[in-house]
């Protein structure tokens, strides 16, 4: 009787340690993350995407971590639950251009929650869809020289700058980190000028407000 006794606690010991044993494997982390911004029915979305991860004997899903900005740091994305496939879309809806940073790990919910490490971060600017109203604050000239000046947001990180256009023709793009402009015109001739501002994917402001010189 005590040695059947004996017998018996050695070979459960020995299946607990077993279990434990394998339920203490790290799970794979994903590779190749991507992430794109794609518009779908008028509304903007981050498309991220990455390689599924197989664990034999397990059904593996996936978080997403993301930040927020002007925050640095990653935040489990709590709306996205566990993602059951190798992609999820990320809902934008900033009109000004805005760097984020985003990741994935891989997870299994039985017999208790696991994740992976984080994957390698990847980051990605979204660009502007809607640019600020732009106004000239003074418009001047000195003979055959005009001076504009204007104000205009510095934190739109995909402005390429300001079309300095006249009679309908843009003639110079200013610098985006520029807030004046001086021009000598050559020519004698009626000349109507406008700026309006661009982004790097075509994006333009208004048109300000026409101003009208003659050079004789």
């Amino acid at each position: 009787m005590f040695k059947r006794t004996f017998l018996i606690l050695i070979f459960t010991g020995c299946v607990t340690f077993t279990a434990l044993t394998q339920e203490k494997i790290e799970l794979p982390t994903p590779n190749n993350v991507e992430a794109k911004f794609i518009t779908e029915n008028d509304t903007n979305y981050i498309a991220l995407s990455w390689d599924e991860v197989k664990v034999e004997g397990k059904n593996i899903g996936y978080n997403v971590f993301i930040n927020f900005p002007p925050n640095d740091q990653l935040y489990l994305y709590g709306k996205a639950g566990v993602v059951w496939h190798t992609e999820y879309k990320f809902p934008v809806f900033n009109a000004k251009s805005t760097s984020y940073k985003l990741s994935v790990c891989s997870i299994v919910n039985f017999p208790q929650v696991r994740r992976s490490k984080k994957a390698e971060v990847v980051e990605l600017i979204t660009p502007t869809t809607k640019l600020p109203l732009l106004q000239l604050s003074d418009f001047s000239n000195e003979g055959n020289t005009i001076h504009l000046e204007w104000s205009y947001p510095k934190d739109i990180q995909d402005l390429k700058g300001f079309q300095f256009i006249v009679n309908n023709s843009v003639l110079h793009i200013i610098s985006s980190e520029e807030r004046a402009f001086f021009y000598t015109f050559e020519k004698e001739g009626d000349y109507k000028i406008v700026l309006q501002a661009i982004t790097q994917n075509g994006v333009q402001s208004n048109i300000t407000q026409v101003r009208r010189i003659v050079m004789e």
